[in-house]
């Protein structure tokens, strides 16, 4: 009887809980808020015997009297007071994720009431995350939570995510910043020991998530953006076996030590050796920079030659060398007008209708190439009384620069830009084209990384962000590939081709280039296509939002506007009414006036002359809005509003335009 009874409640456990996962799919806005905060009071309930544990709701707007979705906390800390702790351990979720993964935080919770930390631990889920559609990035509910505790000190934070279709997965940056190596090394530490497979995103390169270049993780990012150590960590959304997940994240928890803010390191490199990870710190990368940097002048100190005596062949060269420095900057001013030409070829071809941002890239890059090549005649008879010694000599010096300036953009680029000097030098004293050839292939082996990180964990508006970047941008772009033109003009030199005339001169090395570059491009686009077949199979995809398409009529939202007088002022009301539950309105007032209006409730945000009420997702289906206009009250009033159709492949948008003009109100056809 026992066993049957245990095997009924079995069933039904595992019932529940996969009507949980239905639920949490049907339901959203206010009443997945309202259900989240009954799930955490029944919890506070059964363990707070064990922690003084606190649940609250945080309202994602001010106008807390709507029927909006709000964030929910639940914290955990002790009983006594006495030693009050003044840091905070915050772990954030979003509460779609906290209903299809219930039993998961259920868990955390016990583990939080019976465990003893010198912190205040808090769990946050967030409303508003999961959009469907783009836009609305100023009102989702982790940023909105964010800017409630920006300026606290020694607070801390774990971002969970359920996304993950192929792997676990730990990101350690987003939007400009990287997570301090403490935490993220102290989670992987944690993930290790109990053989959870998983990847850091980004890879090795996590400077390039300094400059911007990889994708954002914008709830990784409210937190960073305002000086918030936090770390995310991507589990599978298969709820097969999470034992080894849920041990690693008590763990990193329990024994996850704060230091000061002066000892974070936000530099670093993560590697893997024999199975076993290695952190390359940031005072180590320094280390390893002053020691090169001294290597380098004990070489340099050969400029001794210039003042000693019966030497003065080998200083004449060496002098003449020096002085021809000029052409590094020379090229590389070159280099950038042919990257602008690039650029605009690759603009005109994607308007065009050319989407494909690779080959958009190589294409900027060939321009400047095919250009040297061409005018490489011209190179001949303006500098025909340079010696090889002295293109070596350039070639080692702007390789040099290029160390010192990109360690000076971030740091950790510093052993990428040094291997390429190294093999720089190697290739010096080099004669033989088809080793100079060779060695130009293998110039590129110190950025297999950094490519393989862009492509793996960079998306498209990233990678076309470096296509189409301003005036500065293609200085730096230009510095990088000013050493391998030289060295591209050693093997141009190497052809040694004699023509009577100079017609005959610039077709000869027009097709030679382009014939050469052609080969590169070929098999450049053969190791992507294989390293997309073994590497990039595994590749996360990420959500996508929904096709937004306007709506063949105004079937689901009336909007009405009307003016009522207040103590001798004026508010106007804007009252929205839908027969369908909304995913989103979006309210503009267009007006010339700094000051559109003299106040409302809700926030907004101003940008040239217009203002947008910053309204949360999966708004009520009626919804007032009302402000007060300025005394010019010349303004057009744009309402939209959004609905999921019926089989939820893309989202409907209707159009209300009104435009208010001499305290008239009339509508118009938008």
């Amino acid at each position: 009887m026992k066993r049957s009874f245990s095997f009924i409640i079995a069933i039904f456990s595992i019932f529940a809980i996969q009507m949980n996962c239905v639920f949490a799919q049907k339901i959203s806005g206010a009443e997945l808020s309202n259900n989240v905060f009954a799930k955490l009071e029944s919890c506070a309930k059964e363990n707070g015997h064990k922690a003084k544990i606190s649940v609250e709701r945080i309202p994602l707007t001010p106008a807390a009297f709507e029927n909006f979705p709000y964030n929910v906390s639940i914290g955990f800390s002790q009983k006594s007071e006495e030693n009050f702790p003044h840091q905070t351990f915050i772990v954030a979720s979003t509460q779609e994720d906290f209903f299809a993964n219930e039993e998961f935080f259920s868990e955390l919770f016990e583990f939080a009431a019976n465990g003893e930390f010198t912190f205040k631990l808090n769990f946050i889920f967030t409303a508003g995350d999961v959009r469907k559609i783009s836009g609305n990035e100023k009102t989702f509910g982790t940023e909105i939570f964010c800017r409630g505790i920006e300026g606290t000190q020694e607070t801390h934070a774990l971002v969970l995510d359920f996304s993950g279709t192929k792997k676990n997965s730990v990101t350690p940056g987003s939007a400009s910043d990287v997570s301090p190596l403490y935490l993220v090394r102290a989670l992987c530490s944690e993930l290790d020991k109990n053989s959870v497979k998983y990847d850091i995103a980004g890879g090795e390169y996590l400077s390039l998530y300094n400059i911007d270049i990889l994708k954002d993780e914008a709830r990784l990012a409210a937190f960073l953006s305002r000086g918030i150590p936090a770390v995310m960590l991507n589990m599978l959304s298969e709820k097969n076996n999470r034992r080894a997940e849920i041990d690693s994240i008590k763990n990193f928890i329990a024994h996850v030590e704060f230091p000061a803010s002066g000892n974070w390191s936000r530099h670093y490199i993560p590697l893997i050796s024999f199975q076993k990870r290695i952190w390359i710190e940031e005072r180590q990368i320094v280390a390893t920079l002053i020691a090169f940097t001294a290597l380098c002048l004990l070489v340099l100190s050969d400029f001794g030659f210039l003042f000693r005596k019966h030497s003065q062949r080998l200083a004449k060269i060496k002098s003449s060398a020096i002085k021809s420095n000029y052409l590094i900057f020379l090229t590389m001013a070159f280099f950038v007008i042919s990257l602008l030409a690039g650029q605009t070829i690759a603009s005109a071809l994607q308007k065009a209708g050319v989407r494909n941002i690779l080959l958009l890239f190589s294409l900027k890059l060939f321009t400047p190439f095919f250009i040297v090549s061409v005018l490489y005649p011209i190179e001949i008879k303006l500098h025909k009384d340079l010696t090889p010694y002295a293109y070596e000599y350039i070639l080692s010096t702007s390789a040099l620069l290029n160390v010192f300036i990109f360690s000076t953009i971030d740091i950790s680029l510093f052993f990428l830009f040094s291997f390429e000097y190294i093999i720089l030098m190697i290739s010096r004293t080099t004669k033989n084209t088809a080793l100079l050839y060779f060695f130009m292939a293998i110039f590129f082996l110190p950025f297999i990384p950094l490519l393989h990180s862009i492509l793996i964990y960079s998306d498209a508006q990233k990678i076309s962000n470096l296509i189409f970047c301003d005036f500065s941008g293609n200085i730096i772009l230009s510095f990088a590939l000013v050493p391998l033109s030289l060295l591209w003009l050693r093997v141009l030199a190497r052809l040694n081709f004699k023509a009577e005339s100079r017609k005959k001169l610039f077709t000869f090395y027009a097709i030679a280039s382009a014939v050469s570059l052609a080969g590169f491009v070929a098999i450049s686009s053969l190791a992507f296509f294989a390293a997309n077949r073994i590497f990039f199979k595994n590749v996360e995809q990420r959500r996508s939002f929904l096709r937004v398409q306007d709506s063949a009529g105004k079937k689901n939202a009336s909007v009405s506007i009307f003016d009522s007088e207040y103590y001798g002022g004026k508010i106007r009301s804007i009252e929205i009414s839908s027969k369908k539950i909304p995913e989103r309105y979006a309210i503009f007032v267009q007006d010339k006036a700094e000051n559109p209006f003299y106040f409302s409730i809700y926030e907004t945000s101003h940008e040239n002359d217009k203002t947008e009420f910053l309204l949360p997702e999966n708004p009520p289906q009626n919804l007032t809005v009302a402000y007060t206009p300025n005394s010019s009250d010349n303004s057009l009033i744009t309402i939209e509003a959004y609905f999921l159709s019926e089989d939820s492949r893309y989202a409907e948008k209707e159009v209300f335009l009104f435009e208010a003009k001499d305290g008239e109100i009339s509508e118009r056809a938008p």
